[in-house]
């Protein structure tokens, strides 16, 4: 089962106009195609990384992961962002290029790369609760990930094909929000993981660098899918595994946290 779901007409105008303007250029030469994959690699890195407080500016990034130059003013900690992201970005491009599906063991992988010397436990599901700092929704218990992910893998090579890419993505990238498999980076995988597919079917992807739209834009939609009952999607199973262990059935969204010392 599929849901209907429509982008605003005049974003998909838009879109659909710049794809047409790519495609009549086609095919690129191969140096053309190197300089664009260089500079969207830095332009995604930099997003991404800037969506969860890294400092590094554009330019800098590009210096970064092209030169590994190191840039001061900026910890250890950010320069091995922008590098494992980039590495990351190279994975997905790989992947897209030679099967296109997004499996356990490529999700876990890319999790991996993008967690490097940053985390105790790169490349794994999350063993514990989690919060969302500014946000509303309290993802499901750990002991659940594991079935809402095989659920949310089925989907992708299932009723996800239904959609068109772009909706598939956003999806996808939501979806996973929602379950927040890993302790952290649990949004990059989906976003560039869950892209593969994405990016296979020949379309380019952007991103913006303010956190706070970026945490809103989440909100709204959680909270639009909170309301809207959901039945036969990855949505509806973490929305139902969203209980806490006290016999009752609460929302979603909204939902009080248990005490510290519990998981979910």
């Amino acid at each position: 089962m599929t849901l209907e779901i429509r982008m605003d007409p005049r974003l998909s105008r838009r879109l659909a106009e710049k794809h047409a303007a790519l495609e009549r250029q086609r095919p690129l030469p191969s140096a053309i195609l190197v300089k664009l994959s260089d500079d969207l690699r830095a332009r995604l890195t930099y997003h991404s990384n800037a969506i969860e407080g890294n400092t590094l500016d554009l330019g800098e990034t590009q210096l970064v992961i092209a030169h590994g130059i190191t840039i001061g003013g900026h910890t250890l900690k950010e320069h091995g962002e922008a590098t494992n992201h980039a590495a990351a970005y190279s994975f997905v491009l790989d992947l897209a290029q030679h099967t296109g599906a997004l499996d356990e063991a490529a999700m876990l992988r890319l999790h991996a790369l993008i967690t490097k010397d940053l985390v105790e436990v790169p490349g794994a599901y999350r063993i514990g609760a989690v919060f969302i700092a500014g946000s509303e929704h309290r993802p499901p218990p750990h002991r659940q990930v594991p079935e809402l992910m095989a659920n949310w893998f089925a989907w992708l090579e299932g009723d996800g094909l239904a959609y068109p890419p772009l909706i598939r993505a956003a999806l996808a990238h939501e979806m996973l929000l929602a379950i927040h498999p890993c302790t952290t980076g649990a949004d990059r995988p989906p976003s560039d993981g869950g892209g593969s597919r994405f990016v296979a079917s020949g379309a380019t992807v952007s991103r913006s660098d303010d956190p706070m739209r970026h945490t809103s834009a989440t909100e709204q939609s959680g909270s639009a899918m909170g309301v809207d009952p959901i039945s036969e999607s990855p949505l509806h199973w973490v929305r139902s595994a969203n209980c806490w262990d006290d016999g009752t059935d609460r929302a979603w969204f909204g939902a009080p946290r248990p005490p510290a010392d519990r998981d979910g």
